[in-house]
């Protein structure tokens, strides 16, 4: 271990000090601070209307669910009738 590399134990992972030449203690650069943050915003046109229809309930969510997976096994049921025709033996004259 070189000598930067102190190593303690927090719960169950091993953690090692960094090993990089940046320094821990010092920014270097320019951060991205509230400070420096931009504050204007451009808005190209007017401010879309709020929401017509929230539902904070999830009855429809559930319906819509429910439906979709009793068409899913409709297709699945059709499609496996339609295979186990396919496995039969053809009906001759």
């Amino acid at each position: 271990m070189g000598r930067m590399e102190k190593i303690r134990h927090i719960g169950q992972a091993t953690v090692r000090r960094h090993s990089g030449k940046a320094r821990v203690d010092r920014a270097v650069g320019k951060a991205a601070t509230p400070e420096r943050a931009r504050t204007h915003v451009v808005r190209l046109g007017p401010e879309p209307p709020p929401p017509v229809f929230v539902d904070d309930s999830g009855r429809r969510r559930r319906g819509l669910r429910r439906f979709a997976y009793s068409a899913g096994a409709v297709v699945v049921l059709l499609l496996l009738v339609l295979w186990l025709t396919q496995l039969g033996t053809p009906v001759r004259p």
